[in-house]
């Protein structure tokens, strides 16, 4: 498997994203928010060469709630863009919900 950051990602998201290799100070990553049987969002962070919709394909949640592009910064997370494919976009709240899910319990 070719690990090398050009190998890893693709050219999906804007050329002025950042492109680090995970691990790295910063990344960026997808994600979508979905609702879970109970009505409560659930995160799901994946690599930038899978399309936001292959993904919602592969969840047995319902509803997608929101989605876009996640960047790790020195601890900060923040959520932006969209998939005009789902129809969905960044919303203020996601950044905190996959803050909470990313907290050490």
């Amino acid at each position: 498997m070719d690990l090398r950051p050009e190998a890893v990602y693709s050219d999906a998201a804007p050329a002025q994203f950042p492109r680090t290799f995970p691990g790295a100070k910063e990344f960026l990553m997808k994600y979508l928010i979905m609702e879970d049987f109970s009505g409560q969002p659930v995160p799901f962070i994946f690599p930038r060469r899978v399309d936001h919709a292959d993904m919602r394909d592969q969840l047995p949640y319902g509803a997608t709630l929101s989605g876009g592009y996640v960047e790790l910064n020195d601890g900060a997370v923040r959520c932006h863009g969209g998939n005009a494919e789902l129809g969905i976009k960044a919303c203020p709240d996601d950044a905190d919900i996959i803050s909470e899910s990313l907290r050490k319990r």
